[in-house]
This record gives structure tokens, C-alpha cells and sequence, in this order.
């Protein structure tokens, strides 16, 4: 199927748009910024018969929450998968991590799925390898993100199934003097329990 041409650099209402976005369901999508400097994603047929012609916060703030944690979580996940300058699109965008049509254009569906963002927590994969969306989303601690994370090593010490960080918790020694150990190629088990030098 030929490639439909690029509206980069078209202006469509208050949006500009500066980026293609990821096809969804053989549609064409673009990466805008509005006037007011916000950014969203918009279906170019949309865009082209004049039905979307700003972001959401300029079309309506009806929930009044653009200034608040929820808001700025929803804003920072689209921008991950869908800004190139972001210094997170290539963990994120760039791997083909997408937001579900559900949630892409729409703060209230995210809020209704989610809820308000716990204080100290924030947005996290379930599943790393899949994409932002309500059965693969939660709020979570830094904790369970760090444990969470793609290039987290998990061992079996001493009946123990748990990443090294857990590990490290749970027999009560110095995670960083663990790894380093690590790095110098030590197994998991003598890094852990090994005493260190004039102790």
C-alpha cells in the first residue's frame, strides 16, 4: 500500500505539525504543537477536514486538572512514544511503544481507567515489552519501577527467586558493593556473601 505523503510543516488551525506518528489501524497519525506550545497527536484525516484544530487543554479544560500529577503523567507518556526530541524517545518511541487510541487524545478516558496518581507514585508497564494502555498500566513506587525495569537481573540465591536490588535487601547487604562485584565478574551468590575485605 503506497505511503500517504507527510504533513510536516502544515498548519491546521493552532497546530503545526512537526512529526509523523506510528500508524494505527492502517491510519495516518502526526505529532502537532499547538500555539499555546502544548503537544498532541492527531489523525491526519481530521486534521485535514478541519474536525481538530487544537489541543485538548485549548479546545476545553472541562476537567480542570492540566496542572495536576495525573495531567502531567498523561503528557509525559505521549511525549515518550511520540516526540523524537524527547531524551526518552528512544526507550520508549523509538521501540514502538504506542498509546492505545483509548487514551492518546483523551485525558478523561486515562483519568477514568486510572484514577487520580497516588502521591509518590508514578505510570508504569506492567509488561515492558507492551504498550501504554489500561490492562498494562499501573501506579507505581520507584521501587517497583526500578525492579521493573528491562535491564533488571534477576537470580536464585539460596532458594530465593528476586531481582539483585531485592536480593541485596533481603540478606541485608550493600547493593552497590554487590554490584560492583557483579561487574568484576563474580557469581551472584559469593558477591552476596562473600565478607568484605577487613570486615
Amino acid at each position: 500500500m503506497p505511503t500517504k505523503p507527510s504533513l510536516i510543516g502544515q498548519t491546521f488551525g493552532k497546530l503545526t505539525v512537526i512529526a509523523d506518528a506510528p500508524r494505527r489501524h492502517r491510519q495516518a497519525f502526526s505529532v502537532c504543537r499547538c500555539v499555546c506550545g502544548r503537544q498532541t497527536i492527531s489523525n491526519n484525516s481530521n486534521l485535514k477536514a478541519g474536525r481538530t484544530k487544537s489541543c485538548l487543554h485549548c479546545r476545553q479544560d472541562g476537567h480542570g486538572m492540566t496542572k495536576t500529577p495525573t495531567y502531567k503523567s498523561w503528557m509525559k507518556m505521549k511525549t515518550r512514544c511520540y516526540d523524537p526530541s524527547s531524551n526518552s524517545y528512544s526507550n520508549y518511541g523509538a521501540r514502538g511503544i504506542i498509546v492505545c487510541e483509548r487514551w492518546l487524545n483523551s485525558f478523561e478516558n486515562f483519568l477514568e481507567d486510572m484514577g487520580k496518581r497516588p502521591a509518590g507514585l508514578t505510570l508504569d508497564r506492567i509488561n515492558n515489552e507492551g504498550n501504554y494502555c489500561k490492562e498494562n498500566c499501573r501506579w507505581a513506587t520507584k521501587i517497583q519501577q526500578a525492579n521493573n525495569a528491562r535491564n533488571n537481573r534477576t537470580a536464585t540465591v539460596r532458594g530465593v527467586t528476586d531481582t539483585i536490588a531485592n536480593l541485596c535487601r533481603h540478606f541485608g547487604v550493600n547493593h552497590r558493593r554487590v554490584r560492583a562485584r557483579l561487574d568484576l565478574g563474580w557469581d551472584v551468590e559469593s558477591a552476596i556473601f562473600i565478607p568484605k575485605l577487613g570486615t
